[in-house]
């Protein structure tokens, strides 16, 4: 609707150029056909604007911010480069908290996430401006974003001390994981090939950082069994991969929207609720939207852990 218009003001500018040689009306009756077609576009994208939708706008805003902060974004390998400050993630949720409120990763992701990124096809971090990973999150996309980035924070603060918090680095993967390629991300199939892996193992990556409510459904995922084996065996010191090398200073913090659970900073009800679910936990009903990945971290459980019972023991 707005190319026609555009086209006709264009070809009777160029008329009005070649009429400025004839007679005097000619240019005037040009010159006035240019205005009247002037006032048409000018109209239709008025109408344009006003037909966008609160989230289309609020969308174009914020694109503009993330040029600005990262001009020029551009593709990086899959894993530990790929992390963003804790400032970045808690400053998306402040911009567009009108339209999440207490919605999860299932409408963050599409409706906020792939839009922003859809222009270049890349992970949010690669177009917000990536850093390396300092904390790794283990999160389920069915928690609210905003009790997320609650837990997030608390673990920032506490973790930093008296520091510089909001610079903190954590590899989450909606943000760190190309949206638009997942089958690279998940290594193909091989697990050790995978992003998660790749950041969890990295020299840099300090511990894990994995997001509880009462409902615990981190431990209903597949993926997130991996991240709590990989993390066990990381913080033990124990060989996973063929060329990994290891030491015992990782750990793992389970961290809720009122503090960290194992540093005793949750609320009591938390607690105690989170304490009588866990009981009952069985990581062997863990689900994965594709079969192939649940058979392939069951395999991994079974031949690193020796079964489900030895890991279900740990985490109780």
């Amino acid at each position: 609707a707005i190319i026609i218009p555009l086209l006709l003001l264009a070809g009777l500018a160029g008329f009005a150029t070649i009429g400025v040689k004839t007679e005097q009306y000619t240019v005037v009756g040009v010159s006035a056909l240019v205005a009247v077609a002037a006032s048409v576009v000018a109209s239709i994208l008025r109408k344009w604007c006003e037909m966008a939708t609160p989230l289309q706008r609020r969308l174009a805003l914020y694109q503009q911010k993330l040029l600005k902060q990262n001009p020029k974004p551009r593709a990086c390998e899959p894993g530990p480069g790929r992390a963003l400050h804790v400032d970045q993630i808690l400053d998306l949720h402040d911009f567009f908290k009108g339209f999440i409120q207490m919605r999860n990763m299932h409408y963050l992701e599409p409706n906020i996430i792939r839009r922003l990124t859809l222009p270049y096809r890349l992970s949010y971090a690669e177009v917000a401006g990536p850093s390396s990973v300092q904390w790794f999150v283990s999160h389920c996309w069915l928690h609210p974003f905003a009790a997320t980035c609650s837990a997030l924070e608390k673990h920032a603060r506490r973790v930093a001390g008296h520091g510089q918090w909001q610079g903190l680095a954590y590899w989450f993967c909606t943000f760190c994981n190309n949206q638009y390629d997942l089958d690279r991300e998940l290594g193909n199939g091989h697990w050790e090939r995978s992003s998660f892996y790749l950041a969890l193992m990295d020299a840099g990556c300090q511990g894990t950082c994995m997001i509880l409510d009462e409902n615990l459904h981190p431990f209903g995922r597949s993926w997130c069994l991996f991240e709590l084996l990989i993390s066990i065996m990381k913080c033990e010191g124990a060989a996973i991969g063929a060329h990994d090398v290891l030491s015992n200073t990782s750990e793992i913090m389970f961290c809720t929207s009122s503090g960290i659970l194992n540093r005793g900073e949750a609320s009591v009800e938390v607690s105690l609720n989170i304490g009588r679910r866990a009981s009952h936990v069985r990581l062997e009903n863990a689900a994965a939207s594709v079969q192939s990945d649940k058979d392939m971290i069951d395999q991994l459980v079974i031949s690193r852990m020796g079964g489900f019972e030895n890991i279900n023991a740990k985490l109780q």
